[in-house]
């Protein structure tokens, strides 16, 4: 991949990567990987980028994945936080690593052992009834909003934004944390280094 630099004169000047990206660049969001699509993202990178519920409805992981790379990266690797893409591209990797959809990894490792039951990236019809939902209209602008993406199926399972749960779901995730790793005596992280 390359990194974009906007050039005083308006143009975007494409530069070699100085570093890979590795994965502690996903999860801390300085893989240069950004979100398109917002209403800040007025630079020539960001503007090349889908929003960032897009690519999970229109494909597949792989699509996801070829059309990413052939975009610009809007930092060098390790050199900035920018929230973004990084997420759903590790999601992609511990899918190639397990041979698993993430889903269902998630599902196994994390969400089962934990008893998140409703905690899910394709809600049922029952499910979605029940989703939180925007004002019609935002309060502080007027303009009409709305989230494509509560009733819209997602094709494969982006980990940085198409993930549904319950608030107890959550809560029960965010206590297996503030202990450490551990809930109801069930060992979901650790500091030892893991395979996948």
């Amino acid at each position: 991949m390359k990194v974009g630099v906007p050039q005083a004169d308006g143009s975007l000047k494409l530069e070699p990567q100085a570093s890979p990206i590795h994965i502690h660049d996903l999860y801390r969001h300085t893989s240069g990987l950004i979100y398109g699509g917002r209403p800040d993202s007025s630079s020539l990178v960001a503007r090349q980028y889908p929003d960032g519920t897009a690519p999970a409805i229109e494909g597949d992981t792989q699509a996801f994945i070829e059309r990413i790379t052939k975009l610009p990266l809007a930092h060098q690797p390790a050199t900035e936080f920018e929230y973004g893409f990084s997420i759903d591209v590790l999601g992609g990797v511990i899918e190639k690593v397990s041979e698993q959809r993430l889903g269902d990894y998630l599902a196994a490792n994390v969400r089962g052992p934990l008893g998140m039951k409703d905690a899910t990236f394709h809600p049922t019809e029952a499910q979605r009834v029940r989703l939180a939902r925007p004002f019609p209209n935002d309060p502080l602008t007027g303009k009409a909003q709305t989230i494509k993406l509560l009733d819209t199926p997602t094709k494969f399972d982006c980990g940085g934004a198409c993930s549904f749960a319950t608030v107890g779901d959550y809560v029960r995730f965010g206590q297996m944390l503030l202990n450490g790793g551990e809930l109801d005596g069930q060992r979901i992280l650790s500091p030892k280094p893991c395979i996948i």
